[in-house]
């Protein structure tokens, strides 16, 4: 009898499923694939990320669910100073490009953001540009034992839980940078997250805006390490590392007692080392070990440490890489913008990159710690703005880099790979492939970009002039400390 039910309710279970979302295909031999598979399939992944295809995304909101997001987040304004609210409205998404068109109802939308989050619409009516995030099992006020709360938990689409949509901030002409530093990073074996370029439409009731064309980025979640790790080495912790209330995250050891936390926005807690897993048996130590050893270990017994407990040549490959993308907003210039994963079976920590909207030649320069786009910058004492700015938590330090970059072997490899990035017949770091990228996605959406809200037409900016003057700069530096070895390291 129990087995009769427990089909039952399976069935219910689907069928309510299948009312929450809607799968037309129009291409025949996408449909072949379609037929072959559940909507949570890689293939569903791998196609929203395809830079050669065009994306369309529109979110369909109610005027009472988007006059409620603006009053919700102005009263968290009023109480806390900030729009952060975090809480999701009911919508409707519609995705298309040209293998068909797929429908989802009910996914959670808000703004998202840290210190670019504003209100989406101004008192007059007109729309301010705005990042989104999209989370396709939220459930909203849905009791936990409902068909309709179980229809919605843990769905997935796209293979993902959550989408990330970000605006043209820093109307970067190409509209790339953070896409081809994404790009870079996975190609030479760093994990991080998959990015492209869709249009970005929204609909309220009855009223339809081309917002411009945004970025579409994968977050760094439990799905994020899911895909990246084996079974047995993906239920680890994972920490989003963020310059937040209680100062950046340096992985100094005299951090405030409340950095190392779990992000709690209804009291608008955030720590600068947010948990995002595990949160139900939450268990800080391995962060508060790893950060406690990488200071007070040194010589021999740091390097012992940090060879065995942490992923040091992709932490390498990350600082090479920094270098040249030329972001300032980093862990090693502003304790910012990255996250840490403890492998579970390794038991070693891995940095994963974030956040590369200042990049490549444009956006925030980095003043006053950098000029010029960080052309000219040492790739050994790299600016640091906590160190200007005489941060009190950290005291402007980065103990993770200094210790590393103090090993001759680690040293040399740094230095390879600087090396081997910039070398044209690894078509790595070059403007060709720049060139080429920026051209597909040009192709794909200047038209759109021209005639929606942003009103930002695609062009190549100073892009030739930062990667030749970049690598130039690389080769000298490396040409240097062939010559004078002694002269590596930080001061």
């Amino acid at each position: 009898m129990n087995k009769v039910i427990l089909l039952i309710s399976i069935l219910l279970l689907l069928i309510l499923s299948s009312c929450t979302s809607k799968i037309v295909e129009t291409d025949i031999s996408y449909n072949t694939i379609i037929n072959n598979r559940d909507s949570n399939s890689k293939e569903d992944f791998h196609r929203l990320f395809s830079n050669d295809i065009k994306h369309e995304i529109t979110i369909e909101i109610s005027d009472t669910e988007w006059k409620k997001m603006h009053q919700d987040m102005n009263n968290y304004h009023n109480q806390y100073g900030n729009y952060k609210s975090d809480t999701y409205y009911r919508a409707n998404m519609i995705y298309k490009d040209q293998y068909g068109t797929i429908e989802i109802d009910q996914v959670g939308f808000r703004t998202k953001g840290n210190t670019s989050r504003v209100l989406p619409q101004n008192s007059d009516g007109t729309l301010n540009s705005s990042h989104y995030k999209i989370k396709f099992d939220e459930t909203f006020d849905n009791q936990v034992n409902t068909f309709d709360y179980q229809s919605l938990n843990n769905r997935k689409f796209f293979d993902l839980e959550e989408l990330n949509l970000k605006y043209n901030r820093n109307y970067d002409s190409t509209y790339i940078s953070e896409i081809f530093s994404y790009n870079l990073f996975n190609l030479v074996g760093v994990k991080a997250p998959r990015a492209t370029l869709a249009t970005f439409t929204l609909k309220i009731d009855h009223k339809e805006i081309l917002l411009g064309v945004y970025n579409i980025i994968e977050p760094i979640d439990k799905e994020f390490i899911d895909k990246r790790y084996e079974e047995d080495e993906a239920t680890g912790n994972l920490y989003k590392c963020l310059w937040q209330d209680f100062g950046p995250a340096t992985l100094i050891n005299n951090y405030l007692p409340k950095a190392i936390g779990i992000k709690d926005a209804s009291i608008n807690y955030r720590p600068s080392y947010d948990l995002k897993t595990n949160k139900e048996k939450f268990d800080f130590k391995d962060l508060k070990s790893f950060i406690n050893n990488i200071n007070k270990l040194n010589g021999s017994e740091f390097q012992n440490y940090i060879e065995n407990n942490f992923e040091v040549d992709n932490f390498l490959k990350l600082l090479a890489l920094g270098v040249l993308i030329g972001n300032p907003d980093d862990y090693r210039s502003m304790g910012n913008n990255y996250y840490l994963y403890h492998n579970t079976n390794s038991n070693k920590f891995e940095m994963i990159p974030y956040d590369y909207d200042h990049s490549l030649g444009q956006g925030w320069i980095g003043e006053p710690a950098f000029t010029n786009y960080s052309i000219g910058a040492s790739i050994y004492d790299w600016p640091n703005n906590n160190l200007i700015w005489n941060n009190p938590v950290g005291n402007g330090t980065h103990p993770l880099v200094d210790k590393v970059l103090s090993i001759k072997k680690y040293q040399d490899k740094y230095e390879q790979y600087l090396n081997d990035y910039i070398t044209p017949n690894n078509d790595i770091f070059n403007y060709n492939s720049f060139l080429e990228q920026y051209y597909r996605y040009k192709n794909l959406y200047n038209i759109d970009a021209m005639t929606s809200k942003q009103n930002y037409v695609f062009g190549e900016r100073n892009s030739r002039w930062y990667f030749e003057q970049k690598i130039k700069d690389i080769k000298d530096q490396l040409n240097y400390y062939k010559n004078n070895p002694d002269k590596r390291g930080i001061s």
